[in-house]
């Protein structure tokens, strides 16, 4: 967990080339930009932006040893796409995706279209 953590939070480009697609490569390299993002109590979130802006990765992260729900919609705007981890998914018939997170669990998603 602790590495998996550090990655989002600084960069690993053997994340970047090896678990996901060119799409989304650049922002889980090293010299990405990181910006915190609000998901709820128990959860450290980042939305980490490539150098030349093109690629976004929502990293969400579960700290405690409870399982923690979020809407990613609350964070990012745009489709997303599995990267990384391990989360339940509904959307209790609202049309918006609710996320359930295992304790100490973690979820990376790639973010398409628009910039939040």
């Amino acid at each position: 967990m602790a590495e998996i953590l550090r990655s989002a939070l600084l960069g690993d480009d053997r994340y970047a080339t090896e678990v996901c697609s060119d799409l989304i490569a650049g922002a889980l390299r090293s010299d990405a930009t990181v910006r915190p993002v609000d998901l709820g109590p128990g959860l450290v979130a980042v939305v980490r932006t490539s150098a030349d802006t093109t690629a976004r990765v929502l990293c969400v992260h579960n700290v405690t040893d409870e399982p923690a729900v979020f809407q990613p919609a609350a964070a990012v705007v745009g489709s997303l796409t599995f990267v990384r981890g391990q989360v339940d998914t509904d959307d209790l018939g609202t049309g918006v995706l609710r996320c359930r997170l295992c304790a100490n669990g973690f979820v990376w998603f790639g973010i398409l279209d628009q910039a939040k």
